[in-house]
């Protein structure tokens, strides 16, 4: 408290394990064109790998008004080959399956 009798606000600024500010100086918003904070991951952990898809750099806008907070554009978009790999595998497999009994129907 102070010494008047009103609390003291204290800012608690909360930081991101697995993210940091790259510059300060990115695109300008698509919003309100205020310039944006370019954001990336310190590195991809098995978080990031366990999602369909990850974001290696997006940007924050720095307008506190504005709605417009993240933005994610689609060049730094990586999706995960894993859960793809499997549906091709999955797609492939029932495919070959179709054709071994068509194979079987036209050689009887």
């Amino acid at each position: 408290m102070e010494s008047s009798g009103t609390p003291q606000r204290s800012v608690m600024v909360v930081s991101k394990k697995n993210m940091r500010v790259v510059s300060f100086d990115g695109p300008p918003c698509r919003r309100c064109g205020c310039p944006t904070e370019v954001r990336e991951h310190k590195e991809v952990t098995a978080k990031e790998l366990a999602r369909p898809f990850y974001y290696t750099r997006w940007f924050n806008c720095l307008n506190r008004r504005c709605r417009t907070t993240l933005i994610m554009p689609e060049e730094f978009k990586v999706i995960n080959d894993s859960r793809v790999a499997d549906r091709l595998d999955d797609v492939v497999t029932s495919r070959r399956s179709i054709t071994m009994s068509r194979l079987k129907f036209l050689m009887r």
